[in-house]
C-alpha cells in the first residue's frame, strides 16, 4: 500500500529524499516483489540526474531471472522514454534479450518498449524521406540540412541511412563528390542489395550532373561491381555504367575497360551477353579497338554456349568495322567452327562468309554492316509465332 500511495502522489525527488533513499535500498532487496515495486515507484519520482545513477540497476533488472522484476523495469522504461529518451535508448541490447524471455509478460513489455524505439525512428524516417523527395526537385532548399544528414549515415536503421546518403548525393556540389565517395565505401558493405540499388541510381544521377567527376564515380561503380551481390544489384551497376558511357563521351574508354574486367568473372549469363552486345557496338569506335579482342575471345574459350555465341557476334562486329583487325578476326572465327554448340558454329560460318563477301552476289560492305548492327524488320513475337507454326507443320508432315 505504501508503494501504491507514493506512486499515485508522485512527489519529486527533492521533496522526499528519505523516501527516494528507501526505494533505492529496496531495489536491492532479496524480496523480488519489493524490488519490482521499488523500481516502478522510483522511476515515477526521480529526475534525469538520479536516473543516471541507477541506470545500471535498471539494465540488470531488465534481464533479471524473475519475470516480475524484468517486467517492472521494462514498464518503467516505457514511462521514462517520454522524459529521458537518451538514457533509455542505451538499453536496446538488454531489451532485445528480454524479447527472448520465456515469460510471456516480459516478452510483451519488451516488444512494447522496442515498438516505442521504432516509433522515435519512424518520425526520423518520415522526415528524411520527405527531404529526400524535396531534394529531387529543389536540391538547394535541402542543402542546409546536409550536416545533419551526414550524421545519419551511420544510423542503425539502414533505411534511414540510405535515404540520408542518397539525399546528400542529390544535394551535394562538385567539390563534395570525393568526400562523399570515401564515406560510401564502408557504407555499401553494411546494407542490403535493395538499398544498394537505390544508392547506385543516385550515384548515376550525380555523375550525369557533374560529368567532370566521371572518373572517381566510375571507379567507385567498378569497385562495387566486383564485390558480392545479386543479379538485380549487378544489373543496376552495369546499366548505370552503360548510361554514363553513352552520355559522357570522355567516360567511354574507362567504362568499357571496367565492363571487360567484370565479364572475366561474371556469373550471370544475361549480363555477360548484354555487355558483349554493347562492346560490339561501341568498342570498334574507340582509339584502340584491338585491346578488347582478348576479353571477347576469352568468352569463347571459357563460357557457356549462350555467351560463346554472343562473343562470336561481337568479334564479327569488330571485323566489319575495323579493317586492320579483319585478318585476326578471321583466324578467331575459324577456330569457332569446331565449337561443340550448333549455334556457335552456325554463327561463325555465317560471319566468315559475310565478312569475306561470299554470302550473296553483289553484297556491299554496307549490307554486311546493316546486317550485323541493324535491328529486325519484324517484331520478335511475330517471328516466334511463325517459327512455332513451321515446327508444328513439319511435325505433322512427318506423320
Amino acid at each position: 500500500m505504501v508503494y501504491l500511495m507514493i506512486k499515485e502522489l508522485s512527489p519529486s525527488a527533492d521533496e522526499v529524499i528519505i523516501v527516494t533513499s528507501s526505494l533505492m535500498k529496496d531495489m536491492n532487496s532479496k524480496t523480488d516483489m519489493y524490488r519490482a515495486n521499488a523500481i516502478r515507484v522510483l522511476c515515477r519520482i526521480i529526475d534525469s540526474t538520479l536516473l543516471t545513477q541507477i541506470e545500471r540497476y535498471l539494465k540488470q533488472a531488465i534481464v533479471d531471472k524473475n519475470p516480475v522484476v524484468a517486467s517492472a523495469a521494462l514498464v518503467s522504461g516505457i514511462y521514462l522514454l517520454q522524459t529521458s529518451p537518451e538514457v533509455v535508448k542505451r538499453w536496446s541490447n538488454e531489451v532485445q534479450e528480454a524479447v527472448q524471455s520465456r515469460a510471456a509478460l516480459v516478452q510483451f513489455h519488451a516488444l512494447a518498449l522496442l515498438h516505442q524505439f521504432t516509433h522515435l525512428k519512424q518520425a526520423i524516417f518520415a522526415a528524411v524521406r520527405t527531404l529526400n523527395k524535396v531534394a529531387s526537385t529543389h536540391p538547394l532548399a535541402v542543402t542546409n540540412c546536409n550536416i545533419d544528414m551526414e550524421s545519419l549515415i551511420s544510423d542503425q536503421n539502414r533505411s534511414i541511412a540510405t535515404l540520408a546518403i542518397t539525399t546528400l548525393l542529390k544535394t551535394g556540389n562538385e567539390s563534395s563528390v570525393d568526400r562523399l565517395m570515401k564515406q560510401m565505401t564502408n557504407f555499401m558493405s553494411d546494407i542490403a542489395d535493395e538499398f544498394k540499388i537505390v544508392v547506385v541510381e543516385a550515384i548515376r544521377s550525380l555523375c550525369l550532373k557533374f560529368p567532370l567527376k566521371y572518373r572517381s564515380l566510375m571507379n567507385f561503380l567498378s569497385n562495387i561491381l566486383r564485390e558480392e551481390g545479386g543479379f538485380d544489384y549487378k544489373k543496376a551497376i552495369v546499366d548505370s555504367i552503360i548510361i554514363l558511357i553513352r552520355d559522357i563521351p570522355d567516360a567511354k574508354e574507362i567504362g568499357l575497360f571496367h565492363l571487360c574486367e567484370f565479364i572475366e568473372d561474371c556469373e550471370f549469363t544475361y549480363l555477360s551477353t548484354q555487355i558483349l552486345h554493347f562492346l560490339g557496338n561501341e568498342g570498334p569506335k574507340t582509339s584502340d579497338p584491338s585491346k578488347y579482342i582478348r576479353y571477347i575471345y576469352n568468352r569463347v574459350i571459357l563460357e557457356n554456349a549462350t555467351v560463346r555465341a554472343s562473343a562470336v557476334s561481337t568479334l564479327a562486329k569488330f571485323g566489319a568495322l575495323v579493317d586492320a583487325l579483319k585478318p585476326r578476326i578471321f583466324v578467331l572465327l575459324r577456330r569457332c567452327l569446331f565449337d561443340g554448340d550448333d549455334e556457335v558454329r552456325d554463327r561463325a560460318t555465317l560471319y566468315i562468309k559475310l565478312l569475306d563477301g561470299e554470302a550473296t552476289v553483289g553484297e556491299t560492305e554496307k549490307d554486311v554492316t546493316d546486317f550485323l548492327f541493324g535491328s529486325l524488320d519484324v517484331p520478335l513475337v511475330n517471328l516466334e509465332a511463325s517459327l512455332r507454326n513451321y515446327v508444328c507443320i513439319s511435325a505433322l508432315l512427318q506423320f
